[in-house]
């Protein structure tokens, strides 16, 4: 860099010493700090400002918080992260907590603290809300403090298998009739009530991972889910989807949804596997071989639904088939109601639980909701969605349980 020096016309070899001496003195401070000052002069007049805490991800250990570099000032900047536990705390507050990547009076937990980039596994509570922000300066020391973020500790990762009938399978249809036999889409996609269920648990009380595993069969009963049925082989087919969920998930707990009762009650039409009404004592010895073996299989907790009510026509017919008739009169609501009542009573508090039951009055009440007196509609789907997943939250996730 070239500066003009309006010092003297003189050369140095004109100057006495002291004025000579002086003149090399003042020239090299000039050369010296010529780049800062160049650079002070860039920007002058340029103020820092604040880029964005744009991102947080979090596990059920650390929470993850990205933020953009800022802008103006005079770089290179530094930077440090603030946590605290309201959104509007000042800097110098005793609630704005300064974290340190070396701090070890917390859990050794702290990674990228002067960085863009904070990982905070300190001792975090969960559900407890962090507010973060981060402070950065420049070379001027001219700082600016960034707009908190909040951000939880996501909460333990669960798998949920479903094990249910034609009311799990179907998906939302837009209110049309279901198609016909072998009609029930095997599945776990598109806004089936666990899909819903599952996105509903996956931001209630914080954030967690939710895997479905949806195994439910239209048209079947409690009958052909017994883990001995060899013909179906229903339950050994599950029980091998909720092992490789569980491989792909490990640290995930384990829990099993079984609804049955809309086909234990009456006898299987044709085309269906078959089966006679199923007396309240054969449905719940069903349901307890069933729940035996999801034990055995590792499951950490399991509910008991009930499944909703039904309503007119007295006889469900499948489409297509006009032999192929279900009958749904006074006589298997009756059963229904009973088989309820069974269901409560398997219930034991730890391990088993009685899950979703206000659908059976919900859906009696509502008969609108049912599109053919039985099948659900697109509105009946989201609401039984949100039920089963207020139960389930209630029974194994809330804070306590």
């Amino acid at each position: 860099m070239v500066l003009e020096m309006p010092l003297s016309p003189l050369e140095p070899t004109d100057m006495p010493g002291r004025e000579l001496r002086m003149y090399f003195k003042r020239f090299m401070i000039i050369i010296i700090l010529s780049p800062c000052m160049a650079g002070a002069a860039a920007h002058a007049g340029e103020v820092l400002t604040a880029g964005s805490i744009n991102s947080t991800a979090s596990t059920p250990t650390a929470i993850v918080v990205n933020a953009t570099a800022p802008s103006g000032g005079v770089p290179p900047y530094s930077y440090h992260w603030y946590r605290s536990t309201t959104p509007d705390s000042g800097l110098g507050t005793n609630e704005l907590i300064p974290l340190l990547s070396d701090d070890l009076s917390e859990g050794n937990g702290i990674q990228g603290s002067a960085t863009l980039v904070l990982v905070d596994g300190s001792k975090l509570i969960p559900h407890k809300l962090y507010y973060y922000t981060l402070v950065a300066t420049d070379i001027r020391n001219q700082k600016i403090v960034y707009r908190p973020q909040g951000a939880t500790l996501a909460l333990q990762p669960i798998i949920i298998l479903y094990i249910s009938d034609s009311i799990h399978t179907l998906k939302q249809l837009g209110n049309t009739v279901a198609p016909a036999e072998g009609r029930f889409p095997n599945s776990n996609t598109n806004d089936s009530v666990p899909t819903l269920m599952g996105s509903f648990l996956g931001v209630m009380g914080g954030l967690r991972s939710v895997t479905i595993v949806n195994q439910s069969r239209g048209g079947s009963s409690s009958e052909d889910w017994r883990p001995d049925n060899s013909a179906t082989q229903y339950f050994a087919k599950a029980l091998a989807e909720l092992n490789a969920a569980k491989a792909a998930n490990p640290n995930a707990k384990v829990y099993a949804c079984i609804t049955h009762g809309t086909n234990d009650c009456h006898a299987a039409p044709r085309g269906a596997p078959s089966h006679a009404a199923l007396t309240v004592e054969r449905h719940v010895e069903n349901l307890q071989a069933m729940i035996k073996a999801l034990t055995a299989a590792g499951c950490d907790g399991i509910s008991i639904n009930s499944s909703p009510s039904f309503t007119n026509p007295p006889e469900y017919f499948f489409e297509g088939s006009s032999n192929a008739h279900i009958p749904f009169g006074p006589a298997q609501k009756a059963l229904l109601f009973s088989y309820r009542a069974a269901e409560r009573a398997m219930a034991n508090g730890a391990t088993v639980k009685y899950g979703e039951g206000a659908a059976f009055e919900v859906f009696e009440q509502r008969p609108a909701l049912l599109y053919d007196g039985v099948h659900l509609t697109d509105d009946g789907i989201k609401l039984y969605a949100m039920l089963d997943a207020l139960a389930f939250h209630d029974n194994w996730l809330k804070s306590g349980n």
